[in-house]
């Protein structure tokens, strides 16, 4: 993985289908749902490399075919503001895929999109800079 701080906004760019699992965090603070190209986009991205195929690691929500299965994140405010969208969230038949306690006091709480993408809303105290 690689980060860029761009002001106040955090690019992160990962190698192609490493984060296909589900990411437990360490001392039970949560799950990172796994996301990222369904197995028949990973084989055509990378078609004639030895990552690809049918040794590639695969997880639940990127194996439907065709799903780019792409990650996003809304920032807001407070921790508190997470668990006011995680409510709205829940009432409006939101799949929750994970929530995460980060170590710097933010919270990050991720949601299946109606496109299969993984959304989350995460607030300050997540980055240094943010």
């Amino acid at each position: 993985m690689s980060g860029f701080a761009l002001s106040q906004t955090t690019l992160l760019l990962f190698q192609l289908g490493a984060t296909a699992l589900d990411s437990q965090m360490p001392d039970d603070r949560g799950t990172i749902p796994g996301h990222g190209p369904s197995q028949d986009i990973l084989n055509l991205l990378l078609s004639g490399s030895d990552a690809g195929g049918s040794s590639h690691p695969r997880a639940n929500r990127v194996d439907i075919p065709g799903r780019l299965n792409q990650h996003f994140c809304l920032a807001v405010a407070a921790p508190e503001d997470v668990q006011v969208w995680e409510t709205w969230l829940e009432a409006k038949d939101v799949q929750i895929l994970g929530k995460v306690n980060w170590p710097r006091g933010g919270k990050s709480v991720y949601f299946a999109d109606l496109d299969g993408n993984v959304g989350e809303i995460a607030s300050r105290g997540i980055w240094e800079h943010y």
